[in-house]
């Protein structure tokens, strides 16, 4: 019986000692004595080891030893500092006992609970992060970075996102060399081996093993790593990593790598949470924009239909009064009046229809034949009044066709080119539509290029609001095209814009090629 307590006493992993009353260890099992350097260990057992102490720190020391004499018990958690240098934090318990001579004993069991307090140390820093509605998500995310800085014993910490193979920093700690914002290709990062899976990767001497071929290793000189895929609403977004060009003494515990994978779970609630306030307040934006555009719709079209109509009945009168009088050519005139204003009647209906319709089609994205949508919208347009005055220049230096909605596609074209003919400058002799492209492998980019009457200068901020009409002399339109094409190509992720080059006008249509 007395050799298996003794084994049992050999192998247990918490710290185990035994003092007398002259607090001399008399007994301790290989965990404790492990924690002495060699050289030293032969000065443990018969010692208090309290020698190289001065007496304040002697009196701490022994503070639980004597009230476990006096009482019997006593428990601590306690912060110590082990003679290798480290500081750990420990949870002592201490009980007397008398042998056989009754002698006085204290047996003290103590547990590193270090891990288990750091832990609860970081959880508590993140739970009054989380808690303050006055941080913004960058605070928010550095504090937290440094809280699990702090927690692994490394120099940095970083949250990423990556997409195309692109590693964009998006939060981190101090450094040199290295900034928010900063992408790198992720290949040359760890990350490369973390994204996109459950795992965590984690390696505590890099230089001492294969991961040192690694460009991280070479371009960085990162000995220790750990870190995790951050996913947010079920996709991979990025990742979060601590890494240190210092390697640590021990590799990472289980313990460490299931922490990091807790700390991500709320960083990407963080940052979802983010995402959604953010989409919140878009969608506000968007109604109140589009209350606004109902409202304006609502009485503009009112107006603009009831007008032609006035005008119309206004006109009738006077032809009824002409053909009484027998007055034919009066009648006429009048009678081509009215063929005019419902003709303009005639265009705002039609236009007031396409933008319902565009609102409301599905259709699926396509592979777009851009020099066919073109020729089709010239042929369409070529019986339009001085369409022949105009030299048509083209140039397709694309070599990624655009993939959108060929309707929302043709739409922007042809209002863009129709426009371009009804308003070009019939003053000059060297009138033109120049239509180009060109891509990128990120984006596709059209230009339709005329130098005909342009946009009033004092106008060209709301060029793109319902009802804006700029030649009303030149050519009647309901005021919708530049809006419908705005709309179209907010529905396509697209950006349209317009640059005043002088003499005439440049819209620009840039369609990004991958989603």
């Amino acid at each position: 019986t007395r050799e298996f307590q003794k084994l049992i006493f050999q192998n247990i992993p918490d710290l185990l000692f035994v003092k007398d009353e002259h607090f001399k260890i008399v007994e301790a099992n290989p965990a404790f004595l492990e924690l002495y350097p060699e050289e030293k260990r032969d000065k443990v057992i018969g010692y208090t080891t309290l020698e190289e102490y001065g007496d304040d720190e002697v009196e701490d020391i022994l503070t639980q030893d004597k009230i476990a004499f006096e009482t019997g018990y006593s428990e601590v958690y306690e912060e110590i500092q082990f003679p290798d240098g480290k500081t750990r934090t420990l949870s002592t318990k201490k009980v007397r006992f008398e042998n056989t001579e009754n002698e006085r004993h204290i047996l003290a069991i103590a547990r590193d609970v270090t891990d288990r307090f750091q832990e609860q140390k970081v959880l508590n820093a993140i739970y009054q992060i989380a808690a303050n509605e006055k941080l913004s998500l960058t605070e928010k995310m550095i504090q937290t970075l440094e809280a699990g800085k702090d927690y692994f014993g490394l120099d940095l910490g970083i949250i990423s996102h990556i997409n195309d193979e692109k590693y964009t920093v998006q939060f981190m700690t101090e450094t040199d060399g290295l900034n928010a914002g900063d992408t790198l290709d992720l290949t040359g990062t760890y990350c490369a081996h973390t994204f996109g899976n459950d795992d965590v990767q984690a390696w505590h001497n890099a230089g001492e093993t294969d991961v040192a071929k690694h460009p991280c290793y070479k371009n960085f000189g990162l000995d220790s790593y750990i870190g995790t895929t951050v996913f947010v609403k079920n996709e991979p977004y990025g990742t979060l990593n601590f890494t240190s060009a210092a390697p640590q003494d021990q590799p990472f515990t289980d313990r460490q790598k299931s922490f990091v994978k807790l700390i991500a779970q709320y960083v990407s609630s963080e940052i979802s949470r983010e995402q959604d306030e953010k989409e919140r307040e878009r969608l506000i934006t968007k109604l109140e924009e589009a209350n606004e555009e109902l409202e304006e719709f609502a009485y503009r079209t009112s107006h603009d239909l009831r007008s032609p109509l006035v005008s119309s009945q206004g006109l009738i009168s006077l032809i009824e009064g002409s053909v009484k009088n027998n007055d034919t050519d009066d009648a006429l005139e009048a009678l081509e009046h009215v063929k005019l204003s419902l003709a303009k009647l005639e265009q705002l209906v039609k236009d007031i229809l396409a933008l319902t319709i565009g609102k409301n089609i599905k259709e699926e994205k396509i592979e777009i034949d851009v020099k066919s949508v073109i020729d089709e919208a010239l042929q369409k347009f070529d019986h339009m009044d001085n369409f022949e005055r105009l030299a048509i220049n083209m140039q397709f230096d694309h070599t990624d066709a655009p993939v959108t909605y060929m309707n929302r596609f043709s739409l922007i074209l042809e209002n863009l080119i129709s426009n371009a003919i009804k308003y070009q400058d019939t003053g000059k002799d060297n009138s033109y539509i120049s239509i180009s492209t060109q891509s990128d492998g990120d984006t596709f980019t059209i230009e339709v290029r005329d130098n005909g009457l342009g946009i009033p200068k004092e106008q060209q901020e709301k060029m793109f609001k319902m009802f804006m009409r700029f030649h009303t002399k030149v050519s009647f339109g309901s005021g919708l095209g530049l809006y419908m094409i705005r709309k179209s190509a907010d529905m396509m992720d697209a950006a349209i814009s317009f640059e005043d080059p002088g003499d005439g006008s440049l819209f620009r249509l840039v369609i990004p090629l991958r989603a």
